[in-house]
C-alpha cells in the first residue's frame, strides 16, 4: 500500500505565500479601484469633463505652478505616477518630458479600457458611479455620517441617534429629561447619575417632507468646497430617503444647470450630484423660484442652499433676491442656507432670507464641516 504523502514543510509554506500574494494582489486591485474613483472626483470638482493627454502635458511643460492651480495637485500625481516636488524640479528636462507624457497617456488608456472614460477620454457615468462608490459613500461611512456596510440598522432614529452627526453635542442635552433622569438615579440610590438613569425625550416624527438641496455650482466653488458640498448632499439624500422623505436636486450658478424633482431614487439623485461641475456666477434667487414648480404645496417643504459668495450675478438685483424669498414663504418653503466663509454683505442678506422663510443659517468656516452640520440641520428639523 502506498504511504499517504504529506505535505512538506516547505510546500506549506509555499501556499501560505501563495495565500497571500493572492491576497496581496486582491488588496492593490482595490486600493487602483479607489485612487481611481478619487481621481475622477477630483477631476469633476475641478469643471474637468476630459482627459486629454496633450492638454494636461501641455499645462505642465508651459507653467507648473499654474497647472497645479487647475488641475490640482492630486490628479498631477496619480495622473503622472510622480510626485508633485519631482515633476517641478524636472519638468524643464527633454527626456523627463517624454517619460511624463508617456505615463499620463499609459494611465489615461488604463482608465479607458476599465470602462471609466469613452475613446474620446470623456468621463462617462461608469466613471461616475465609480467616484459615487469609492470616494463619496466611502469617505461618508469613514466620517460615520452614514451606516457602514452591513452596520445594523436603526428602525427609528431618536435624539440621541444624531450624536454621531450633531455639529454642537451639547445640543443634545435638549433631549434630556433631567427631573425623570434624576428621579431615577435616588430611587436607584445611586450616588452619580448612570447612563441606565437616563431618560430622554422621544422625538415625534412630522409628516413626509420634500428636501430641495440646492448646490451653488459657480466658478468660485472649485476643489474642495464642492466636493464636501457633494458629500453634503449625498449624506442628506441617504438619510431622508432612508426616512420616506422624498429629496429633489437644484444646481445653479448665474442659471439653473439642472433640476432633478422630489424623489426616493436615491440612486438617480446621487449621479445627479456626481455629475455637477463647477462654473459660472451665483444667483441666489434662482433656487427659491425654481422651487415653486417643483415642490407640492400640500407637503411640508425645506430649501437648502450651499453657496460661498451667496448672489454675485448681475442679472437680477438684491431687491430681486428678497422678493423671491417672500414668495418662497408664502408657498410654505423655509429656506436654509449653509455659506462658506460669507463676507459681511453676503451674510447680511442670508440672515434676511432665513428670517423671511423661518430658516436656519449656518456661517461655515471649514469646509470640511458642511457635510455634518446638513445631515444635523434636516435630522433636528425632522424629529423636533
Amino acid at each position: 500500500m502506498a504511504k499517504e504523502l504529506k505535505p512538506t514543510r516547505n510546500s506549506e509554506k509555499a501556499k501560505k505565500r501563495e495565500g497571500e500574494g493572492v491576497l496581496s494582489k486582491d488588496f492593490d486591485e482595490k486600493k487602483k479601484r479607489k485612487k481611481k474613483g478619487e481621481l475622477i472626483a477630483e477631476a469633476m470638482n475641478r469643471g474637468m469633463l476630459n482627459f486629454t493627454p496633450e492638454m494636461i502635458f501641455e499645462k505642465m511643460v508651459s507653467n507648473y505652478k499654474l497647472a497645479e492651480q487647475l488641475l490640482g495637485k492630486n490628479i498631477i500625481r496619480e495622473i503622472s505616477d510622480f510626485s508633485n516636488d519631482y515633476i517641478e524640479k524636472n519638468i524643464r528636462i527633454p527626456e523627463f518630458q517624454k517619460e511624463i507624457l508617456k505615463r499620463i497617456n499609459k494611465n489615461i488608456e488604463e482608465l479607458k479600457r476599465d470602462g471609466f472614460l469613452d475613446k474620446e477620454a470623456m468621463i462617462n457615468d461608469s466613471g461616475i458611479e465609480l467616484s459615487l462608490i469609492e470616494d463619496y459613500l466611502k469617505n461618508l461611512e469613514k466620517s460615520k455620517l452614514l451606516p457602514s456596510s452591513g452596520e445594523r440598522q436603526h428602525k427609528k432614529i431618536r435624539g440621541f441617534d444624531i450624536k454621531a452627526v450633531s455639529p454642537n453635542r451639547k445640543e443634545l442635552f435638549k433631549d434630556l429629561l433631567l427631573t425623570k433622569t434624576v428621579h431615577n438615579a435616588l430611587k436607584r440610590e445611586h450616588k452619580s447619575i448612570e447612563e441606565k438613569d437616563i431618560v430622554w425625550a422621544e422625538r415625534k416624527r412630522k409628516a413626509n417632507m420634500e428636501i430641495i438641496f440646492a448646490l451653488d455650482t459657480s466658478a468660485s466653488m472649485r476643489g474642495k468646497k464642492i466636493y464636501y458640498s457633494k458629500m453634503a448632499a449625498l449624506g442628506l439624500s441617504y438619510w431622508a430617503i432612508r426616512h420616506s422623505d422624498k429629496v429633489g436636486l437644484i444646481n445653479f450658478s448665474k442659471e439653473i444647470e439642472s433640476v432633478i424633482e422630489p424623489t426616493q431614487d436615491f440612486k438617480r439623485i446621487a449621479m445627479a450630484i456626481a455629475k455637477v461641475l463647477p462654473k459660472g456666477q451665483t444667483d441666489i434667487s434662482l433656487p427659491m423660484e425654481e422651487c415653486s414648480k417643483i415642490v407640492r404645496h400640500n407637503e411640508e417643504k425645506e430649501l437648502i442652499m450651499i453657496s460661498d459668495a451667496m448672489h454675485t450675478s448681475s442679472r437680477n438685483s438684491e431687491k430681486a433676491v428678497i422678493d423671491s424669498a417672500y414668495k418662497a414663504r408664502d408657498i410654505g418653503l423655509r429656506v436654509s442656507i449653509v455659506g462658506i466663509s460669507l463676507k459681511e454683505d453676503g451674510r447680511r442678506l442670508a440672515r434676511r432670507i432665513c428670517d423671511i422663510t423661518g430658516g436656519h443659517l449656518y456661517d461655515i468656516k471649514l469646509v470640511k464641516d458642511i457635510p455634518v452640520v446638513v445631515i444635523a440641520d434636516y435630522l433636528n428639523e425632522r424629529y423636533n
